[in-house]
């Protein structure tokens, strides 16, 4: 074989592997992005095999392992991430989401705040920052992150949810209630928050039938609320068929019954067919 016949072949050789990296890579986003965690691991190993510092790989398997409740092992590949790449904000953005999810919110502030100096623009980043003030009860400064950014990247659905959460803790239920589904109506990337639209809106339907039972007019007041309560159930119904969290639909289907059992004991005794 000629050179230039060698140099077109190893060219070749090349090319292709490095095709095979991208689309076991992109086959492995896809997976985390339906939430497949395991499916998601097996496909990010696969690119680490062929490119142990990838740093796309890295991240994408510390946060299969983090959304899988294995904190450790997601610190140990967003630390490898940084370690390759310290100029990649998302490999601190993910030490940041652990630290969070672990209750250390010094350190996830620590952590974002160094993923936002290398890209103060990062709608991600600056979500997860959102995170921390709403955990440490800031939900002003939340709001103030959360606002802006749901305007700039208002097709994106995930970045309302937050928001949806922060006017949800600031007893604003009609503004929470129209931004959730606002979040259900845009496009939405990861399937896991679908689950988390429908449960947030579960919590402010249920709270927004709080004080509006009238006992002297069971008639009229009684069935809009039991409508509304059934449509809460519907979106737990969903939200566990997406993959939320058993204990975290229990609980807030427990609440739903009590609240409903409480509407019809006041009006047991009315005219109301019950």
């Amino acid at each position: 074989m000629t050179g230039a016949g060698i140099y077109w072949g190893l060219w070749v050789v090349l090319g292709l592997g490095g095709c095979g990296v991208e689309a076991d890579l992109s086959r492995a986003e896809k997976s985390l992005a339906l939430n497949e965690l395991d499916k998601a691991e097996k496909r990010f190993r696969k690119v680490l095999v062929r490119a142990p510092e990838h740093a796309g790989a890295l991240y994408g398997l510390g946060w299969a392992y983090h959304l899988g409740s294995q904190p450790d092992r997601a610190r140990e590949f967003f630390v490898r991430c940084r370690r390759v790449a310290p100029e990649d904000h998302r490999c601190e953005k993910g030490l940041g989401s652990v630290a969070l999810s672990q209750g250390n919110l010094l350190l996830a502030e620590e952590h974002l705040g160094g993923a936002l100096r290398l890209a103060p623009e990062d709608p991600a980043v600056v979500n997860s920052m959102a995170l921390v003030h709403m955990a440490g009860k800031r939900y002003d400064a939340a709001l103030a992150l959360l606002g802006p950014l749901v305007e700039r990247e208002s097709s994106r659905g995930e970045y309302r949810l937050n928001l949806g959460e922060v006017l949800y803790r600031l007893e604003r239920y009609e503004d929470a209630l129209k931004e959730v589904d606002k979040a259900l109506d845009a496009t939405i990337q990861e399937r896991r928050f679908v689950a988390l639209l429908l449960h947030l809106r579960a919590r402010v339907v249920l709270a927004m039938t709080s004080g509006r039972m009238d006992p002297l007019d069971c008639e009229g007041t009684l069935p809009p609320l039991l409508a509304w309560l059934d449509r809460a159930g519907e979106d737990l119904d969903k939200a566990e068929k997406v993959g939320l969290v058993p204990e975290e639909i229990r609980l807030v289907r427990h609440k739903l019954h009590r609240r409903r059992s409480i509407l019809m004991e006041t009006c047991t005794g009315s005219a109301l067919p019950l």
